[in-house]
Protein backbone atom coordinates (compact mmCIF):
# COMPACT_ATOMS: atom_id res chain seq x y z
CA UNK A 1 0.00 0.00 0.00
CA UNK A 2 1.34 3.41 -1.29
CA UNK A 3 2.27 5.96 1.59
CA UNK A 4 0.11 8.42 2.64
CA UNK A 5 1.33 11.93 2.39
CA UNK A 6 -0.86 14.99 3.69
CA UNK A 7 -0.13 17.92 2.26
CA UNK A 8 -1.35 21.55 3.65
CA UNK A 9 -1.22 24.04 1.05
CA UNK A 10 -1.30 27.56 2.29
CA UNK A 11 -1.17 30.16 -0.77
CA UNK A 12 -2.40 33.72 -1.30
CA UNK A 13 -4.67 32.22 -4.61
CA UNK A 14 -6.65 29.07 -4.82
CA UNK A 15 -5.17 28.80 -8.66
CA UNK A 16 -1.65 28.61 -7.17
CA UNK A 17 -2.88 25.99 -4.53
CA UNK A 18 -4.49 24.51 -7.79
CA UNK A 19 -1.17 24.09 -9.44
CA UNK A 20 0.63 22.75 -6.47
CA UNK A 21 -2.19 20.20 -6.24
CA UNK A 22 -1.74 19.03 -9.62
CA UNK A 23 1.91 18.99 -9.62
CA UNK A 24 2.39 16.91 -6.17
CA UNK A 25 0.06 13.88 -7.14
CA UNK A 26 2.21 11.15 -7.93
CA UNK A 27 1.51 7.07 -8.23
CA UNK A 28 4.66 6.88 -5.51
CA UNK A 29 2.38 7.86 -2.95
CA UNK A 30 -1.02 8.37 -2.13
CA UNK A 31 -1.42 12.03 -1.67
CA UNK A 32 -4.13 14.12 0.02
CA UNK A 33 -4.61 18.22 0.03
CA UNK A 34 -5.82 20.25 3.06
CA UNK A 35 -5.90 23.74 1.56
CA UNK A 36 -5.73 26.78 4.61
CA UNK A 37 -6.00 24.34 7.48
CA UNK A 38 -3.25 23.68 10.11
CA UNK A 39 -5.71 21.70 12.79
CA UNK A 40 -5.68 18.78 10.66
CA UNK A 41 -2.87 16.09 11.59
CA UNK A 42 -3.49 12.89 11.91
CA UNK A 43 -1.62 9.73 10.52
CA UNK A 44 0.57 9.56 7.80
CA UNK A 45 3.50 11.98 6.41
CA UNK A 46 2.57 16.02 6.47
CA UNK A 47 4.03 18.59 4.93
CA UNK A 48 3.45 22.15 4.76
CA UNK A 49 3.49 24.46 1.81
CA UNK A 50 3.73 27.89 2.89
CA UNK A 51 3.75 30.95 0.63
CA UNK A 52 5.49 33.76 1.97
CA UNK A 53 3.92 37.64 1.34
CA UNK A 54 5.94 41.04 1.67
CA UNK A 55 2.42 42.32 2.61
CA UNK A 56 1.09 40.12 4.77
CA UNK A 57 2.63 38.60 7.72
CA UNK A 58 0.59 36.28 8.26
CA UNK A 59 2.29 33.15 6.65
CA UNK A 60 5.22 34.31 9.52
CA UNK A 61 2.52 33.41 12.12
CA UNK A 62 1.89 30.12 10.47
CA UNK A 63 5.47 28.98 10.34
CA UNK A 64 5.77 30.05 14.33
CA UNK A 65 2.55 27.50 14.91
CA UNK A 66 3.62 24.52 12.86
CA UNK A 67 7.25 24.91 14.05
CA UNK A 68 6.00 25.01 18.09
CA UNK A 69 2.75 22.70 17.42
CA UNK A 70 4.43 20.35 15.03
CA UNK A 71 8.43 20.81 15.11
CA UNK A 72 9.29 17.53 13.02
CA UNK A 73 6.55 18.66 10.51
CA UNK A 74 8.78 19.63 7.05
CA UNK A 75 7.63 23.63 6.08
CA UNK A 76 8.31 24.21 2.23
CA UNK A 77 8.48 27.97 1.91
CA UNK A 78 7.48 28.21 -1.43
CA UNK A 79 8.40 31.28 -4.04
CA UNK A 80 9.38 31.64 -7.44
CA UNK A 81 11.57 34.09 -6.60
CA UNK A 82 13.32 32.60 -4.14
CA UNK A 83 16.13 29.93 -5.68
CA UNK A 84 17.09 29.15 -9.03
CA UNK A 85 15.80 25.80 -10.44
CA UNK A 86 16.64 22.48 -9.62
CA UNK A 87 17.33 23.91 -5.72
CA UNK A 88 15.63 22.56 -2.80
CA UNK A 89 17.35 24.56 0.37
CA UNK A 90 16.82 24.39 4.17
CA UNK A 91 17.07 27.11 6.03
CA UNK A 92 17.23 25.97 9.75
CA UNK A 93 19.49 23.70 11.65
CA UNK A 94 17.20 23.24 14.52
CA UNK A 95 13.61 22.90 12.60
CA UNK A 96 12.81 21.47 8.78
CA UNK A 97 12.39 24.33 6.78
CA UNK A 98 13.12 24.57 3.27
CA UNK A 99 12.94 27.10 0.41
CA UNK A 100 11.97 26.20 -2.79
CA UNK A 101 11.38 28.21 -6.04
CA UNK A 102 9.62 25.52 -8.04
CA UNK A 103 6.71 23.61 -7.51
CA UNK A 104 7.96 20.90 -9.36
CA UNK A 105 11.94 20.54 -8.21
CA UNK A 106 9.92 20.00 -4.91
CA UNK A 107 7.90 17.02 -6.63
CA UNK A 108 11.36 15.58 -7.70
CA UNK A 109 13.59 16.35 -4.61
CA UNK A 110 10.46 14.97 -2.36
CA UNK A 111 12.77 12.98 -0.74
CA UNK A 112 15.23 15.60 0.39
CA UNK A 113 12.29 17.59 2.28
CA UNK A 114 10.55 14.33 3.75
CA UNK A 115 13.22 11.72 5.31
CA UNK A 116 14.38 14.13 7.57
CA UNK A 117 15.06 12.18 11.12
CA UNK A 118 14.30 14.63 13.64
CA UNK A 119 17.54 12.37 15.56
CA UNK A 120 20.06 12.94 12.89
CA UNK A 121 23.75 13.35 13.63
CA UNK A 122 24.53 16.61 14.43
CA UNK A 123 27.14 18.14 11.57
CA UNK A 124 29.84 19.66 12.32
CA UNK A 125 32.58 21.60 9.24
CA UNK A 126 35.97 22.23 10.02
CA UNK A 127 38.01 24.47 8.39
CA UNK A 128 41.64 24.54 8.45
CA UNK A 129 44.56 24.76 5.57
CA UNK A 130 46.65 22.53 6.61
CA UNK A 131 45.45 19.49 5.42
CA UNK A 132 47.87 16.98 8.08
CA UNK A 133 45.58 19.25 10.47
CA UNK A 134 42.32 17.86 8.80
CA UNK A 135 43.11 14.58 8.75
CA UNK A 136 44.09 14.48 12.89
CA UNK A 137 40.50 15.84 13.17
CA UNK A 138 38.99 13.23 11.24
CA UNK A 139 40.91 10.62 12.74
CA UNK A 140 40.07 11.51 16.27
CA UNK A 141 36.40 11.93 15.84
CA UNK A 142 35.18 8.88 13.20
CA UNK A 143 34.20 6.86 16.04
CA UNK A 144 32.03 10.14 17.27
CA UNK A 145 27.76 10.21 16.35
CA UNK A 146 28.52 13.14 14.48
CA UNK A 147 28.83 13.90 10.59
CA UNK A 148 32.09 15.95 10.11
CA UNK A 149 32.79 18.05 6.90
CA UNK A 150 36.11 19.19 6.32
CA UNK A 151 37.42 21.93 3.86
CA UNK A 152 40.66 23.79 3.58
CA UNK A 153 40.17 27.33 2.74
CA UNK A 154 37.51 30.15 4.45
CA UNK A 155 36.24 30.52 0.92
CA UNK A 156 34.99 26.68 0.88
CA UNK A 157 33.72 26.77 4.13
CA UNK A 158 31.27 30.04 2.65
CA UNK A 159 30.16 27.82 0.19
CA UNK A 160 29.48 24.68 1.90
CA UNK A 161 27.16 26.81 4.73
CA UNK A 162 25.35 27.70 1.89
CA UNK A 163 24.49 24.41 0.57
CA UNK A 164 23.62 22.73 4.11
CA UNK A 165 23.68 24.25 7.62
CA UNK A 166 25.88 23.08 10.35
CA UNK A 167 25.29 23.04 14.26
CA UNK A 168 29.07 23.38 15.40
CA UNK A 169 32.34 25.61 13.32
CA UNK A 170 35.87 24.55 14.25
CA UNK A 171 38.34 26.95 12.83
CA UNK A 172 41.94 27.69 12.29
CA UNK A 173 42.82 31.60 12.57
CA UNK A 174 45.94 32.20 10.46
CA UNK A 175 44.69 30.95 7.01
CA UNK A 176 45.79 32.73 3.07
CA UNK A 177 43.15 34.66 1.41
CA UNK A 178 40.49 34.49 4.37
CA UNK A 179 41.64 34.96 7.30
CA UNK A 180 40.20 33.38 10.14
CA UNK A 181 38.81 36.47 11.84
CA UNK A 182 37.15 37.80 8.48
CA UNK A 183 35.76 34.17 7.82
CA UNK A 184 34.20 34.12 11.56
CA UNK A 185 32.53 37.83 10.59
CA UNK A 186 31.07 36.75 7.36
CA UNK A 187 29.50 33.75 9.09
CA UNK A 188 27.87 36.25 11.57
CA UNK A 189 26.59 38.23 8.96
CA UNK A 190 23.80 35.81 8.26
CA UNK A 191 23.91 33.07 11.38
CA UNK A 192 24.47 34.68 14.59
CA UNK A 193 23.86 31.52 16.44
CA UNK A 194 25.82 28.91 15.23
CA UNK A 195 29.08 27.77 17.62
CA UNK A 196 31.91 28.54 16.25
CA UNK A 197 35.28 27.03 17.79
CA UNK A 198 38.71 28.21 17.38
CA UNK A 199 41.70 26.38 16.89
CA UNK A 200 44.93 27.76 16.97
CA UNK A 201 48.60 28.09 17.82
CA UNK A 202 48.65 31.26 19.45
CA UNK A 203 47.12 31.21 22.79
CA UNK A 204 47.20 35.27 22.69
CA UNK A 205 44.49 35.26 20.45
CA UNK A 206 42.21 33.80 23.17
CA UNK A 207 41.52 37.06 24.83
CA UNK A 208 41.52 38.65 21.21
CA UNK A 209 37.94 41.74 21.85
CA UNK A 210 37.26 40.68 18.02
CA UNK A 211 36.62 37.23 18.97
CA UNK A 212 34.60 38.01 22.15
CA UNK A 213 32.45 40.23 19.94
CA UNK A 214 31.90 37.59 17.42
CA UNK A 215 30.85 35.32 20.28
CA UNK A 216 32.79 32.53 20.00
CA UNK A 217 31.91 29.50 21.79
CA UNK A 218 35.18 27.77 22.44
CA UNK A 219 39.21 28.06 22.26
CA UNK A 220 41.43 25.26 21.58
CA UNK A 221 45.36 26.15 21.32
CA UNK A 222 47.81 24.07 18.89
CA UNK A 223 48.45 21.24 19.16
CA UNK A 224 45.06 20.11 19.60
CA UNK A 225 44.72 17.58 22.31
CA UNK A 226 42.10 14.87 21.21
CA UNK A 227 40.20 14.85 24.76
CA UNK A 228 39.59 18.37 25.15
CA UNK A 229 38.23 18.24 21.44
CA UNK A 230 35.46 15.70 22.10
CA UNK A 231 34.96 17.25 25.38
CA UNK A 232 34.17 20.62 23.78
CA UNK A 233 32.00 19.33 21.14
CA UNK A 234 29.94 16.95 22.99
CA UNK A 235 29.14 20.11 25.50
CA UNK A 236 28.60 22.92 22.53
CA UNK A 237 26.32 19.36 20.39
CA UNK A 238 24.64 17.52 23.56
Amino acid sequence: MAETIVFHVLTQSRYEAGLIEQALRCEDYEAMFVHDDLSQFGPGRHVVILEPSLSDWQWLDRLTQVSKDHPATPVVLYTREALPENDVRRICRDIPVFVVGDITTLKDRLGVVIEQDPASPKTVLFVDDDENTIKAYLRTLRKTPWTILSTTSGEDALETLKQQPVDCIVTDIKMPNLHGLELISKIRETDKDVPIVICSGYPGMKDDDSLKFHDIAGFIEKPVDEVTLKQTLEGLLG
